[in-house]
C-alpha cells in the first residue's frame, strides 16, 4: 500500500510540461473501492483509478492541482468533491511542503482514498467541474 504500483503509469497531456495524468491508482482488492473497481472493470475494462496533476508556474512551492479523471466517486467518499477535485490538507499551500514530489503525493491520495471510505459511482468528471469546485475549498 505504500508504494506506486509497477504499473502506474505517468503521461504529459499533450506536451504539456505542467499537466500529466497517472493512469494505475490501484487498490487492494479486499478493501471497499478496491471491490468497486472489480465491479468497474466489468463495465469498462479498466479496474484502476486515473488522476490528473496540473502544475503551476509556482511549483515546487505551491501544491498541484489535482483530480480524478475517472471513474467518478460517490459524493462524500474518499476526499473526492462533487466535481472530481481532491480535497486533502497535503494540496492546500499551507499543507504543501516543497520537497513532496509525485511519488509521495500518490502515496497519500491512495492512503486518503482508502481512509476516506472512498466508493466508485458510475459516470466521469470533466475538468471544468472539478477546478470549479476545487477552487470553492
Amino acid at each position: 500500500l505504500h508504494r506506486v504500483d509497477r504499473r502506474q503509469r505517468q503521461m504529459c497531456i499533450r506536451d504539456r510540461w505542467y499537466q500529466r495524468r497517472v493512469r494505475g491508482l490501484y487498490f487492494d482488492k479486499d478493501s471497499t473501492v478496491g471491490k468497486d473497481l472489480i465491479t468497474y472493470k466489468k463495465k469498462t475494462g479498466e479496474d484502476f483509478i486515473t488522476l490528473e496533476l496540473r502544475f503551476s508556474k509556482d511549483y515546487p512551492f505551491v501544491p498541484p492541482f489535482v483530480r480524478v479523471v475517472k471513474p467518478r466517486f460517490k459524493f462524500l467518499t474518499g476526499h473526492v468533491t462533487i466535481g472530481g477535485s481532491i480535497c486533502m490538507e497535503l494540496l492546500t499551500n499551507s499543507g504543501w511542503r516543497s520537497v513532496n514530489d509525485i511519488e509521495s503525493i500518490i502515496i497519500q491520495i491512495r492512503a486518503e482514498m482508502n481512509g476516506g471510505g472512498a466508493r466508485l459511482d458510475s459516470v466521469s468528471y470533466t475538468h471544468l467541474r472539478a477546478h470549479e469546485t476545487g477552487r470553492n475549498l
